[in-house]
């Protein structure tokens, strides 16, 4: 597949793979631009309802227009291949970067999940619901930017479903208690899965992990999450509360919206510089109580890494993150040495 061309698309690199396709790196030979293609598996494009869904997305994408939001630059078919064109944005997802370095400290957090709010929000204001939402669907790019990826199941609440197949949509350990049900999403369900994402952020761990989808799924309907103080002894109290009312079983006892969830979290959104200390700090995990628990992945991700190899891998990440935030910073003060704005 690499140095092919799809079109005006020449592959140039394998990005990752997932239960419908894969997704690659390429050069626009028109715009000269690097992009990402998101290709449907041939034998699935066979599959009308599959073809559907995969058109969908991009028709979900199209519809948003925000920073916080991967922009699509188009859907093309060539050579009996469909794929979607998307920004191509160097970085890590939120997954990749807290099991590499731990839970975060709220300095670190809360902006982040802010950026993830703002997208939801203008996802749900287009009458969009996200219905996968989960850390690794988050990307951190390198100018410390969050972009949403993947709204391959975004639905219209009370829209028609793509397929009659009954079975639940989602990732079992990120999903409500009425995506598990199967019953119908909304704004609540998402909120739910920004609760998850919050847990996550600052306990490096999901309040649920059983070695079954079904065990995990009735976790998710019955039992009630554990304290994320519990894991994260320095979180904010108010934190933790909000965390937990984005993770109640009934969803009339959520969150209304992504404001509501916003104005409960009070004042942890300060925006951080980085220029400054404080920022490249934040990037330090905050003491865990216990081992961090290695979550079971869904087939869409790669399998949990474990021993000497994660020790290692750990020292890398973190020399490369510290060399990463050194240039930053020092890009940023020489521009303004520069009185050039950014």
């Amino acid at each position: 597949m690499i140095g092919s061309v799809l079109g005006n698309y020449r592959i140039t690199q394998k990005l990752g793979q997932g239960g419908v396709g894969e997704v690659w790196k390429a050069l626009d030979l028109s715009l000269d631009r690097e992009v990402a293609l998101k290709v449907l598996r041939r034998e699935l494009a066979a599959v009308p309802d599959l073809v559907a869904r995969f058109r969908t997305e991009a028709l979900a994408l199209a519809r948003l227009n925000h920073p916080n939001v991967a922009t699509i630059h188009g859907f093309h078919t060539a050579r009996e291949t469909t794929f979607i064109v998307m920004e191509y944005i160097p970085g890590q997802t939120l997954d990749a970067l807290v099991r590499s370095f731990g839970p975060m400290r709220c300095a670190r957090a809360l902006p982040l999940f802010a950026q993830v709010l703002d997208a939801i929000g203008h996802a749900h204001e287009h009458g969009l619901v996200h219905r996968d939402l989960k850390a690794s669907n988050v990307m951190l790019s390198h100018l410390g930017a969050v972009k949403m990826l993947d709204f391959g199941i975004a639905r219209v609440p009370g829209s028609a479903h793509l397929t009659k197949d009954t079975h639940s949509v989602g990732t079992p350990a990120w999903m409500a208690p009425e995506q598990i049900r199967g019953e119908e999403v909304c704004v609540r369900t998402d909120v739910y899965a920004l609760g998850l994402l919050l847990y996550w952020l600052v306990t490096a761990r999901l309040p649920f992990a059983a070695q079954s989808h079904f065990e995990l799924e009735r976790a998710h309907v019955e039992e009630p999450p554990p304290s994320p103080r519990q894991f994260a002894p320095d979180l904010p109290e108010p934190v933790e509360r909000a965390i937990l009312r984005a993770l109640s079983k009934p969803r009339i006892e959520r969150f209304a919206n992504v404001g509501e969830l916003r104005g409960a979290l009070g004042e942890g959104f300060a925006p951080l510089s980085f220029a400054t200390a404080e920022h490249t700090q934040a990037y330090e995990p905050h003491p865990s109580p216990g081992p961090t628990l290695v979550l079971p992945r869904d087939d869409d991700e790669d399998e949990a890494r474990a021993g000497a190899p994660v020790r290692r891998r750990w020292l890398l990440a973190g020399a490369a993150l510290a060399m990463l935030a050194i240039a930053v910073a020092a890009g940023v003060a020489s521009r303004r040495a520069a009185d050039v704005e950014i």
